[in-house]
């Protein structure tokens, strides 16, 4: 009986049938392991050809708890390298020889990814087929996800018209309102609004589901005002800069409540004058100075109508932008809002939001502790305040839905009311002690508050529990947290902007700032720089003639990445692109990619755990502490 089922397990693991009770069974290979280590440091030093060889030897020992990592990141290093041939050949040893291993959708996906960017339209063919079966039977959630991103990515701006014609005909009927939705965007930006309109008639006729982005495409903006003469482009910017307040000599007697949202607009005016040298049309700017006052606000606004913006940015404040939105909204003008996360945007079709809202952060955070992290179980906290509970809402929301556990601490919002009545000292380390008993994996912090933030971190250290802890931007901000101590746990934080000093973009933005203003930029110059980059790319590339609304165009563009902030909307009006970073002994480092198909490429390979292993990744975005 013994020797039967040896048989039988010997015959599953050679069919790469690996079961959980297998998997324990399989020898662990201590040199394969480091190889695999060295391999991935290799990898992401982009050392490709040397990565290749450490992952082959890996692949060649005797059959391990290795070898199908060893095989698949093989097959990475081939792709990367630009041998997209072998890379199909390691892929497909991969998912023919080990079909349940659990990088086989992952190996599918690369494998399509690399069709899908062939010239041969076969290939691409094929390239399709195999993401949108990923899209109907992928277990993994985040392949789904990242599998329809792909798709959509591909069909709305790389895929030609006739393809999507002749795609729509033979694609199963639960994806063709993704198609349809392409194939009517594709015609509106070449000038055939009329024939994508009776398009999306036939599609309703034949039962297809309303699209409520076809719906916005093909609103007609009445309320419009006539927009600027062909080959002009028109942007207001409303800012609080109180430039009647007073006369200044030097730029260090700026106020400060003038000088962030001053130099802002000379970062975004100098963002719009170097991209319109190499436009096709004419830019004109109009400065809205709001003095963060209503009757101001809404006299300016009024005024604009004369001018005619094609676009309006502004303003920093909630409520002064809100004065902004419904002039926007009644006239059919699109709003930016730069630096405002928490303004509602929720039924507003005209109104977006440069910064990530609070939910995108936390949802992108969330995405990446399950996705790259591999956290199973998560301590949200909370100290139950607006800010704190959207943050963690969302979080938790989104760590559901793709499988993982969530565990809620509420504190209070005070740190310390006195022993008779308490506060979030007396609660935090009762909170600690239980969650250690749960074996909690990760701690998601999204607490404003640094005094609790503070102790929360040096209790793990007292308790020297090594567990990874999560939070947003304020954990930047906390100067008081030893910053050792943010280090000692790797601490993981979101932003909506970061930079890499030494990129040569930026090198050139500082130099060019520095020869026009005779003083170094700040992070609001650079972020108005973006800004205007990318409005001015926008509207370069706009056209009224489509009869499609600025507003719709906005949202399918691509992913913009700018040396701040990037901008990808996703279909929405909030930013979707979220900065990752984390704290590092040698400086904060971004631990997610900021170009598109590299981010479609990382985002998959990253989120492994391969036997524990400790990876080491991202580029750094903080002067603050030196490489070594």
């Amino acid at each position: 009986m013994t020797k039967k089922i040896l048989a039988g397990l010997l015959l599953l693991l050679g069919s790469g049938y690996i079961t959980a009770l297998a998997q324990q069974a399989l020898p662990k290979n201590e040199d394969a392991i480091q190889l695999l280590y060295e391999g991935k440091q290799a990898l992401n030093q982009k050392r490709y050809s040397h990565a290749l060889s450490l992952f082959e030897q890996a692949a060649n020992f005797p059959f391990n708890r290795s070898t199908t990592t060893a095989i698949y990141l093989a097959g990475i290093a081939s792709m990367y390298q630009g041998d997209t041939d072998k890379a199909q050949r390691y892929f497909h040893h991969l998912i023919q020889a080990y079909p349940r291993s659990r990088y086989v959708e992952e190996a599918r996906y690369h494998r399509a990814l690399m069709l899908l960017r062939s010239d041969w339209e076969d290939r691409r063919r094929a390239g399709l087929s195999e993401l949108i079966y990923l899209i109907d039977n992928a277990y993994s959630i985040s392949i789904v996800r990242d599998a329809l991103d792909a798709v959509r990515h591909y069909l709305f701006y790389q895929a030609s018209t006739s393809y999507l014609e002749r795609l729509y005909e033979v694609l199963a009927d639960h994806h063709r309102l993704m198609l349809a939705e392409a194939l009517c965007y594709r015609k509106v930006v070449s000038g055939e609004k009329e024939q994508a309109e009776l398009f999306y008639e036939q599609y309703l006729r034949e039962e297809g589901e309303d699209s409520p982005f076809l719906q916005q495409l093909f609103q007609h903006n009445t309320l419009t005002p006539t927009h600027a003469a062909p080959g002009k482009v028109h942007i207001a910017i409303a800012l609080p800069l109180y430039l009647d307040d007073y006369l200044i000599k030097y730029a260090e007697d700026i106020p400060q409540k003038t000088k962030p949202w001053l130099e802002f607009y000379e970062g975004f005016q100098m963002g719009v004058e170097q991209y319109s040298r190499g436009a096709a049309k004419e830019y004109y700017l109009r400065v809205i100075d709001t003095r963060r006052d209503s009757a101001t606000i809404v006299q300016n606004l009024y005024q604009l109508d004369a001018f005619r913006p094609d676009i309006v940015v502004g303003d920093i404040f909630n409520q002064s932008s809100a004065y902004i939105s419904e002039w926007a909204e009644s006239r059919g003008v699109p709003q930016i809002v730069p630096m405002s996360p928490t303004f509602e945007v929720k039924h507003k079709s005209h109104t977006f939001l440069a910064h990530p809202s609070l939910e995108t952060r936390a949802t992108r955070m969330a995405e990446f502790a399950r996705d790259v992290l591999q956290l199973k179980t998560v301590a949200v906290w909370s100290d139950q305040k607006r800010h704190s509970e959207t943050f963690a809402r969302a979080f938790a929301a989104t760590f559901d839905t793709l499988g993982g556990e969530v565990l809620w601490v509420r504190v209070d919002s005070i740190y310390d009311r006195g022993p008779d009545e308490g506060g979030a000292k007396y609660e935090i380390p009762d909170s600690l002690f239980r969650l250690r008993l749960q074996q909690v994996e990760g701690m998601y912090v999204p607490i404003g508050n640094e005094a609790i933030c503070g102790l929360i971190l040096s209790q793990l250290a007292a308790l020297d529990w090594n567990v990874k802890v999560m939070g947003t931007s304020h954990w930047k901000s906390y100067k008081r947290i030893d910053r050792e101590l943010k280090e000692k746990y790797g601490l993981i934080f979101t932003s909506s902007s970061s930079y890499n000093p030494a990129l040569a973009a930026y090198r050139e933005f500082y130099t060019q700032y520095l020869k026009e203003y005779d003083y170094p930029p700040s992070d609001f110059c650079l972020q108005g720089f973006d800004l205007g980059m990318y409005i001015a790319k926008v509207m370069d590339l706009y056209d009224y003639s489509w009869g499609m609304p600025l507003s719709a165009y906005i949202r399918t563009q691509s992913y913009y990445e700018g040396i701040h902030i990037h901008y990808y909307w996703g279909g929405s009006q909030s930013n979707q692109f979220v900065n990752i970073n984390e704290y590092h002994p040698a400086g904060i480092r971004k631990l997610n990619t900021s170009n598109w198909q590299q981010w479609q490429l990382d985002r998959s390979w990253k989120r492994m755990d391969t036997d524990n292993l400790q990876w080491d990744w991202g580029e750094f975005v903080d002067e603050g502490k030196k490489r070594n």
